[in-house]
């Protein structure tokens, strides 16, 4: 059987589709996250300079003809400049200020929930099998080495110990399915949080900054500024809310398929032939998490119960076909 650092480095082929497009998904936004907090770090800044709302001020700036709704006036320095750009980018608003930080943080939540139920020692260790049952699939050879029967008694060898119908919390079918519920609510919370904040960012406000005095102050000024990144910070956020339903979707999917059908409160995993066993039909029957995780290899790609199956009626079939001839000749 393989290490357990092996089998958490193949892992990751012991997963279903829908878990499959959701683990590239966490990682693009990762890779993008940090990318963004990255830029965000070097580049983002504002650019501010001092301004009078003219309908509401009678300064002569706004006494002309063709006066703007806002007009704007200079300082007498450059490091002023400087200092109001620092100033006024403080009182931005703080989910505005760390959006990049924010989603970084939220990603690396949802991933380390995604993998926690791989890396946790009561489901690795049933997983590890199951990969050596991969790796024995993939091989394409199991059955020229061993019969169908033996192979059979293999696999009921290696799954023994998880083929009871009390379920452990710290089990493979338990972790699965709390792993996704978890993942709901933490996706769910982070949708409602982000919206709701991302909401308070909507509109230029004006920079005030009433303990400040400088010499060409006017009376009733303010900042007008301009963000370099403004408007990435907008396509970042409306695309990580698309990256959100997607794993919300994800995570939904994999909730409903852990926990109806065969696998509905205790898993059960049934394979009958009438050829091989003409008594009751019934060749393998497992529950608990031996079940949740031959129904697991199945939906991989991996039919290894349905192969040595198949191989032991078609010994069956050849048996029978010897004791008919025989009883001919007889």
């Amino acid at each position: 059987m393989p290490s357990e650092t092996e089998s958490l480095k193949i892992s990751k082929f012991i997963m279903t589709s829908w878990d499959l497009v959701d683990q590239y998904l966490l990682t693009t936004m990762l890779a993008i996250s940090v990318a963004s907090y990255a830029l965000q770090t070097a580049q983002d800044r504002l650019i501010c300079i001092p301004a009078i709302d003219c309908p509401r001020n009678g300064s002569a700036l706004c006494n002309r003809s063709s006066s703007p709704a806002v007009s704007l006036f200079k300082m007498p320095d450059r490091r002023h400049y400087d200092f109001i750009d620092n100033e006024c980018y403080k009182e931005m608003h703080w989910f505005s200020a760390y959006y990049s930080l924010i989603f970084l943080i939220e990603t690396v939540i949802l991933l380390a929930i995604s993998n926690f139920w791989q890396k946790y020692p009561n489901s690795a260790s049933p997983l590890a099998r199951c990969e050596y049952l991969v790796s024995e699939y993939n091989k394409g050879d199991f059955l020229i080495k061993d019969s169908a029967e033996e192979l059979l008694n293999r696999l009921k060898v290696l799954l023994d110990a998880y083929n009871k119908k009390e379920m452990r919390w710290g089990g493979v079918t338990k972790q699965y399915r709390l792993r996704g519920k978890v993942g709901i609510i933490f996706t769910l919370f982070f949708l409602i949080f982000n919206s709701i904040f991302y909401a308070c960012t909507h509109g230029r406000k004006p920079c005030k900054l009433d303990d400040l005095e400088y010499t060409t102050e006017r009376k009733d000024s303010f900042f007008q500024c301009s963000r370099t990144m403004g408007s990435y910070f907008h396509i970042a956020t409306v695309l990580f809310f698309m990256f959100f339903l997607v794993h919300l979707l994800l995570a939904l999917r994999s909730v409903w398929w852990a926990c109806t059908g065969p696998l509905k409160n205790t898993p059960r995993f049934v394979k009958t032939n009438w050829t091989v066993n003409t008594t009751t039909g019934l060749v393998s029957e497992f529950n608990g998490d031996a079940a949740f995780l031959l129904h697991l290899l199945e939906k991989t790609g991996c039919f290894f119960v349905d192969i040595v199956l198949a191989a032991q009626r078609n010994e069956a079939d050849t048996s029978n076909v010897k004791l008919k001839t025989c009883a001919r000749q007889n």
